[in-house]
């Protein structure tokens, strides 16, 4: 999936979340805010993958932005480990540096 269309899904249910807590839906604003933190990291990841910035759509938000930043970094962890002889060693355990 394209993290462009990942952050318009975190922006969106981010908005759904805003409109169930003023409502006072609680349960369902933490289900929009799980749904809006989800999808944001998923834009990370997939951003790194295809080494695009972070989209506005969750830039100005800091918890979105936190959510995009750990996917982001996730991802290239992944990658890193992905590349290291120690870690791909075949015991199935990482390295100390990556552990």
């Amino acid at each position: 999936m394209c993290s462009l269309t990942c952050a318009l899904d975190a922006r969106v249910n981010w908005a759904h979340y805003r409109v169930a807590t003023i409502a006072g839906d609680i349960d369902a604003a933490i289900e929009y805010l799980q749904e809006a933190s989800q999808s944001s990291f998923i834009s990370g990841s997939e951003s790194y993958e295809e080494g695009s910035v972070m989209p506005n759509l969750v830039a100005d938000l800091p918890r979105l932005a936190a959510s995009w930043r750990a996917g982001w970094n996730n991802r290239g962890l992944s990658a890193e480990m992905d590349l290291c002889p120690v870690c791909n060693n075949g015991s199935g355990n990482p390295c100390p540096i990556h552990d």
